[in-house]
Parts: structure tokens; sequence; C-alpha cells
């Protein structure tokens, strides 16, 4: 099989453009940027009248978790030999971006206060913040995006939607409806 010197050079740039935004991906991961959301979504959720602590700060809890095994995972990232593979580090970044995706859509169950619109359009406007920053980090690489954006929005839209209010202007979907338009 010959490789025609355009093709080579087309794999060579997509292999250095994958190499760049993990690199970017992982220079952005450790911020934290998700504590003050995280911590107005568990505030917001003690507005309940059944509300329980440790409940509430089940999902802040597993952020926190995710947050140190990405710090060891960015750790392992930078101790790696410069001509490593970037492939396998895209992989287990998005692994890493679906589990906490999945722990902001345990928070948008947990947190959901029914029957409570302030705590709910609060919940929203965290959610939209939430979405604004740890987005931001996962950009540069489209799957830890998608994963990320999947585990959390979708439990956290399905449970706006599911809300039985009985004025549709009092629901969270109004509410997310005001804060989009």
């Amino acid at each position: 099989m010959i490789i025609e010197p355009r093709a080579n050079q087309s794999i060579l740039r997509d292999q250095a453009l994958l190499r760049d935004r993990i690199a970017i991906l992982y220079a952005l991961s450790d911020h934290y940027l998700f504590l003050p959301f995280a911590a107005l979504c568990m505030a917001a959720s003690l507005v309940g009248p059944h509300a329980v602590l440790s409940y509430a700060a089940t999902p802040f809890i597993l952020l926190i978790a995710i947050t140190v095994v990405g710090g060891r995972l960015k750790a392992a990232y930078d101790r790696r030999k410069p001509g490593d593979d970037p492939a396998p580090w895209a992989s287990r970044y998005t692994i890493l971006s679906g589990v906490s995706g999945l722990a902001w859509g345990v928070g948008a169950i947990i947190w959901f206060v029914p029957g409570s619109f302030p705590a709910q359009a609060y919940l929203v406007l965290a959610f939209l913040g939430m979405s604004a920053t740890e987005f931001v980090c996962r950009a540069a690489y489209r799957p830890a995006y998608l994963t990320h954006a999947a585990g959390s929005l979708l439990p956290f839209v399905t449970r706006c939607r599911r809300a039985n209010a009985p004025d549709p202007r009092s629901s969270p979907t109004s509410a997310m409806n005001c804060v989009l338009h």
C-alpha cells in the first residue's frame, strides 16, 4: 500500500490537532469551576420542606471525588512521555467527563425542589452557570464535551419538564425559557 504525500500530511495534521486539543483539555482541567455552582445548588435544595443535608450533599461529594480523580489523571498526563499517543488520554478524559456529567445529573434529580419556583429557578440559573464554566474546558475536545453535557443536562431538562406545576408559567421550564430567551 502506497500512501500519497498529501494523505500522510493529512494524517500528521490530524495527529497534531488531537495532541494540541488534548493538551488544552488537560491544561484547563484543574480550575475547580464546578465548586461555586454545586455549592449554590446544594444550598438551594435545602429550601425544601423535607431537605436532608446528607442527601443534598451527595452530588457535591461525588463532584469533589471526581475532581480528585481528575487531578490524578492530570498528574499522570503531565508525566507522560512527550511522544505518547494522545488518543488514550482523550478517551480517559472523555470517561472522566461522562462520570462528572452523571454526578451533575444526579444533582439535578436530588437538588430539584418540587413545588418551589424560587428554588427551581435558582437551580436553572446555577446549571446555566455550570454549563458555561464546565463546558469551556471540554470544548477543545467534542466527545468530552458531549459526554458531560448529556450526563448533566439531560436529567436536568427531563426533571424540569416533568415538574407537575399547576400553572405552566410557574414551572422551571418557563424559568429556563425566560433565561434562555
